[in-house]
């Protein structure tokens, strides 16, 4: 068993209101965009209100080339990873030294030694601490590392567990590239770090980790990843994801809740990440969710935008935060990433 002690998140530094990015955007095209309309669309219709990034506007909108944007990554990530493991480690009472498993979760920059290093060693951890950085899963990067975190816990009782995510998006973007996916991924990704501690002690009133598992889909390598040349990463996202959710996830959903014996009204919280607007009204109509199914995931991705691997984990501390779960109630964790996978996490109450 692994139950979720704590959580803790953190924006990045500069916090900018959507209209105010799209602004330095229009700017940017200067007068190309004309092709690129429903591209920018995203701006005024995506449900983002607002989002941080770790460098002041004007950066984010001018060249950079991939040393100069990667040397910004690893400061400021290690600065973000570090604040958000402190402060989730004082939620749960404990000391940085009590950590015997590190998972770090990560994809928008590199650096080795890993972040999760870095912060071992400011942090003072332990010499005997596992380290696990987790580095090409994206936007699944979160509840990969939670599941694996379970799984460690589950072989070891008595060990306490770190996850830890940073993303950085802001630092991809790409001055020269004018596609549709450069001007959708500017409206939509956001900067910043969670963190969540698990044990495999009982927690009352904390959701408690019952089940992960994982699913990929064939044929589909080209849906979303990065793509890194001279410049640095390049954003892939295809259009035909929401098409893929909504043919799909109702299948997918079914099929990992009857592996426990359960059924789609068993669950009461449901906390998906957030892709996008068209990802969420496609989880809402094929499983039929009701109006206030997804509100967690609704208000991070409006609050935030897409944080990548981190924003599962700020929608289980809003969750968290916002909803007074009865013993026995029951979550499903969802979210996609390159691959093209699902990472599935069955949760429930204490």
């Amino acid at each position: 068993m692994s139950s979720i002690v704590a959580t803790a998140t953190r924006s990045a530094e500069f916090a900018h209101a959507q209209p105010k990015i799209k602004e330095h955007a229009v700017a940017w095209l200067n007068g190309a965009s004309g092709g690129l309309k429903s591209a920018l669309s995203a701006f005024d219709n995506g449900l983002v209100a607002h989002r941080s990034s770790t460098i002041p506007l004007r950066d984010v909108f001018r060249v950079r080339g991939f040393g100069e944007s990667n040397d910004l990554y690893v400061e400021k990530s290690i600065e973000l990873a570090t604040a958000v493991t402190e402060q989730a480690l004082r939620n749960a009472g404990l000391r940085a030294r009590d950590v015997d498993l590190f998972v770090s979760t990560s994809c928008t920059g590199f650096m080795i030694p890993s972040v999760d290093a870095h912060v071992a060693e400011r942090l003072k951890m332990k010499s005997s601490l596992r380290r696990l950085p987790i580095t090409e899963h994206g936007c699944a990067g979160g509840a990969v590392a939670l599941g694996v975190a379970h799984d460690h816990l589950v072989a070891n009782p008595g060990r306490v567990a770190l996850v830890v995510a940073v993303e950085l998006p802001s630092l991809t973007f790409q001055y020269g590239d004018r596609s549709p996916a450069n001007v959708v991924s500017a409206a939509l990704f956001g900067d910043g770090a969670a963190a969540v501690v698990l044990t495999s002690r009982p927690a009352p009133g904390r959701p408690r980790i019952v089940r992960v598992a994982s699913h990929r889909f064939d044929d589909s390598l080209d849906w979303m990843g990065f793509q890194l040349k001279d410049s640095g990463l390049h954003i892939v996202l295809s259009k035909e994801i929401p098409r893929h959710v909504r043919t799909h996830a109702r299948a997918l959903v079914d099929g990992f809740l009857a592996e426990s014996g359960l059924a789609l009204g068993d669950v009461r919280h449901f906390l998906f990440h957030p892709g996008g607007r068209k990802i969420l009204e496609a989880f809402e109509a094929t499983l039929e969710l009701p109006k206030d199914g997804l509100a967690a995931s609704r208000a991070v991705l409006r609050a935030h935008g897409n944080l990548s691997s981190a924003t599962v984990l700020f929608i289980l501390e809003e969750q968290m935060k916002r909803v007074v779960a009865q013993p026995g109630e029951r979550g499903l964790l969802i979210a996609f990433g390159p691959g093209f996978g699902a990472e599935l996490l069955l949760l429930q109450w204490e």
